[in-house]
């Protein structure tokens, strides 16, 4: 299974499940993430998942996608709680 194969491939298989998608609380760290993490492969996987079989994950995706040039820490910790919640 493509969701599998993701949590697996992003190490987070081993996570703790969420009940909601999208992330309420919000952080204030600005701190940009390095270059070495994955975010974009991330958000391509998750835009794939959700246009293949999971709507429910589309408008969290969304909001993750807002920052795609400069990500900041606060912002991979939304694609990780997607994964959680996958």
């Amino acid at each position: 299974m493509y969701t599998n194969k993701l949590l697996k491939k992003f190490n987070m298989a081993e996570a703790k499940g969420v009940s909601m998608p999208a992330n309420c609380e919000e952080s204030d760290n600005p701190k940009n993430i390095s270059s070495k993490v994955p975010y974009r492969e991330a958000m391509g996987s998750l835009m794939y998942l959700a246009a293949a079989t999971r709507p429910d994950i589309a408008f969290a995706i969304k909001k993750a996608a807002w920052v795609m040039d400069s990500p900041a820490e606060k912002d991979w910790n939304k694609i990780k709680h997607i994964f959680c919640y996958l």
